[in-house]
């Protein structure tokens, strides 16, 4: 669930909230491929997905910032985001101008 943005120090922080992942289990680097791939992200690099908007990484099986709950959905905890255009821009393409 989208909540905000902040701004600190040069830093824009974009705030999300997600629901405590039921599980403790692990997903494998083909699934979270997979699941990525249905969001539109492909992979860039060996530690990267992405798209025309921006890049996601610190998502593989080795770390601890992907989940998989007792539904057999995806939990991305955390993942680093990197913006390839404004933040403005960013946000204006998936939610709407920004006021």
């Amino acid at each position: 669930e989208f909540i905000g943005i902040t701004e600190e120090v040069g830093e824009l922080k974009i705030i999300l909230r997600q629901q405590e992942v039921p599980s403790e289990s692990f997903p494998t680097d083909t699934q979270i491929a997979a699941n990525l791939a249905a969001l539109g992200l492909k992979p860039e690099d060996r530690y990267f997905f992405g798209n025309d908007l921006l890049a996601v990484t610190d998502v593989s099986s080795t770390s601890d910032n992907v989940l998989l709950d007792d539904t057999g959905n995806l939990r991305f905890i955390d993942p680093l985001i990197r913006l390839k255009k404004s933040a403005l821009e960013v946000i204006a393409q998936l939610v709407g101008p920004v006021k």
